[in-house]
C-alpha cells in the first residue's frame, strides 16, 4: 500500500490576481493620500459644515460628527495630538447642537460652535495631508468598534462638561 499523501489545496485560478491586489493595497496603505483624494474628503466635510450653517439637517450633522470622530482618533494616535482639546471642544459643541435639536428640531449652531468647528476642520485637513491610508483605515475601524461598544458621548457626559 502506498503511503498516504498530504491533500492538495483546491486550485484557485485567481490566486495570482488576489496576490497582486493585496500587494498593491499594502503599497498604497504605506503612502499618504494623494492630493485629489485629500481634496475630495476635505470638500465633503467642508460642504457638510456649510450645510449645517445654512440649512441645518441631521444628515449634515452626522457627516460632520463622523469627520470629528476621525480627527479625534488621529489625534489619539499622535497625528496632531496637540490639538486634541480643540477637537474635543468641537465635539462637545456638536453634541450640544444635537441635544438642542432633540428638544427643538433645529440643528443650528451658535457662534462659539462655528468657531470651534472651523478650527477642528483645519486640524483635520492638516491630518489628512500627513496621515497614511492605513492609519485612516484603522481609525475608521476604531470608530465603528467604539460605536458598537457604546463608547460615545452621552447625555450625562454633556451635563458634566457644561
Amino acid at each position: 500500500m502506498p503511503a498516504s499523501k498530504k491533500p492538495r489545496k483546491k486550485y484557485d485560478p485567481n490566486r495570482w490576481l488576489n496576490r497582486a491586489i493585496t500587494a498593491n493595497e499594502r503599497r498604497m496603505d504605506a503612502k499618504p493620500l494623494n492630493a485629489q483624494r485629500q481634496t475630495e474628503i476635505a470638500l465633503g466635510h467642508h460642504l457638510s459644515f456649510e450645510a449645517l450653517m445654512r440649512c441645518p439637517t441631521e444628515e449634515a450633522w452626522y457627516d460632520l460628527a463622523g469627520n470629528l470622530n476621525m480627527a479625534l482618533i488621529l489625534c489619539e494616535r499622535d497625528i496632531g495630538a496637540e490639538y486634541i482639546d480643540d477637537i474635543k471642544s468641537a465635539m462637545i459643541w456638536m453634541m450640544r447642537a444635537k441635544y438642542r435639536a432633540d428638544r427643538t428640531g433645529s440643528y443650528a449652531l451658535d457662534a462659539d460652535a462655528i468657531k470651534s468647528l472651523k478650527t477642528a476642520l483645519q486640524v483635520h485637513d492638516a491630518q489628512l495631508e500627513v496621515a497614511e491610508r492605513s492609519e485612516l483605515r484603522a481609525a475608521a475601524k476604531t470608530i465603528v468598534e467604539r460605536a458598537n461598544n457604546g463608547d460615545i458621548y452621552a447625555d450625562f457626559q454633556m451635563k458634566e462638561a457644561a
